[in-house]
């Protein structure tokens, strides 16, 4: 019976709500852990770049120290060399001091003192140093030890700046002589500073001076090596990060320039040589075809030598195969008939389980075939009873 009252549901089913919650808090958490590991990746990449610095300015600090003992008033200048040589040397600051340094006595005593000379000689020697290398292709280490060799006044490293010199003191005095042909000037050979002016000479003759610089703006070498000592700088304090974009510019812009050199090159030399190789292709795909037809008989003959050669292989040994089979049926049989005796009881054991098994539940088997058969029964007598009517109608409508 209605009342005429109306009766609102205002239970929520918050089965969805329940769900989206818990996959929100899903994807925070994957997101959070997402954000922990980019986050632990930047710190370590950051910790590297810190423990890099550290080192380096480390390094700095030391080949300063040894600069301003040597060049006293005129260490500034040497510095201001050494933070440049990323572009005249293609070395980063602390290398460029480090040699330097490992023949500034000889140099100072060979300009009796006057270090804002040596400061100079010293920056001219590290790039005549770089420019060997770059373009005689000879190790800038090698060429190094053969400069502190004469330092040293030990010349047998001489041929490793590949000027056509030997490594002997003849030959440098050779050398020397060659330079003063050149610009009227005498070198003295126990004159470090001398030595050092010479092969300068000797070098821009043969067109390697500024070879360095050159390479770091228009070869892809040259700027790498540079932007490699400008990123070297920057950890250690003694360069800007402008620097380090600034070169790193120079070693793409040439990358686009050697790729943009070279596609059409490589693009042109493939037009050209694809119609050979595609012909090349076909005679090779005809001659295989017509070395299959040309060999045919051969093959066929082969390959029914080899069929031939396994059927008869197979009768000879057919009779060995039959016996083995025979064996293995016999070794069966006898097996069965070893465990025959063991087997029976089991089999008898098993039987009898199964036979206890329908005795024991004789009553239920019987009473569910009962049922059974009354069911089976009931159905037929409900056929029988729908067939009547059916009958009894029709009978009538016929009448």
């Amino acid at each position: 019976m209605g009342d005429g009252s109306i009766i609102v549901d205002t239970k929520i089913n918050d089965d969805g709500v329940k769900s989206g919650i818990s996959k929100i808090g899903s994807i925070a958490k994957s997101g959070l852990k997402g954000v922990a590991v980019a986050v632990g990746t930047v710190a370590s990449a950051f910790a590297g770049i810190v423990t890099a610095s550290v080192k380096a300015r480390g390094e700095l600090e030391q080949q300063i120290g040894g600069v301003e003992t040597l060049f006293k008033n005129s260490a500034d200048k040497v510095i201001k060399n050494a933070n440049n040589a990323f572009k005249t040397a293609g070395m980063s600051a602390n290398e460029y001091m480090q040699n330097v340094t490992s023949f500034s006595a000889s140099l100072l005593q060979s300009v009796a003192g006057d270090t804002n000379k040596a400061a100079d000689i010293a920056d001219m020697a590290m790039v005549d140093m770089a420019d060997n290398a770059n373009k005689m292709g000879t190790s800038m280490e090698a060429i190094q030890f053969a400069y502190q060799g004469f330092a040293k006044q030990n010349y047998t490293m001489l041929d490793n700046l590949k000027l056509g010199y030997g490594g002997t003191k003849t030959e440098m005095e050779r050398l020397l002589k060659d330079a003063q042909k050149l610009t009227g000037v005498k070198y003295d050979i126990n004159n470090l500073s001398d030595v050092y002016n010479a092969i300068h000479v000797i070098q821009k003759e043969l067109g390697i001076t500024g070879t360095t610089a050159k390479e770091a703006s228009e070869t892809l070498q040259g700027s790498l090596a540079s932007a490699k000592a400008s990123w070297d700088n920057f950890l250690s304090g003694s360069g800007d990060l402008g620097q380090v974009v600034e070169s790193v510019n120079t070693a793409l812009a040439n990358i686009i320039r050697i790729v943009g050199e070279a596609t059409p090159s490589i693009i042109e030399n493939i037009v050209k040589t694809l119609p050979q190789i595609l012909e090349m292709g076909g005679k090779l795909l005809q001659q295989l075809a017509q070395g299959i037809i040309n060999n045919l008989p051969q093959l066929t003959e082969t390959t029914l030598q080899i069929i031939q050669t396994l059927m008869t292989g197979l009768i000879s040994n057919l009779p060995q195969i039959i016996q083995a089979g025979m064996q293995m049926i016999t070794q069966l049989i006898s097996g069965i008939a070893q465990m025959l005796p063991q087997l029976i009881p089991q089999a008898v054991e098993c039987i009898i389980t199964i036979v206890t098994g329908l005795l024991d539940n004789i009553d239920m088997i019987i009473d569910a075939a009962i049922q059974l058969i009354m069911r089976i029964g009931g159905w037929i007598n409900k056929c029988i009873t729908n067939f009547n009517r059916k009958n009894t109608y029709y009978n009538r409508k016929v009448k």
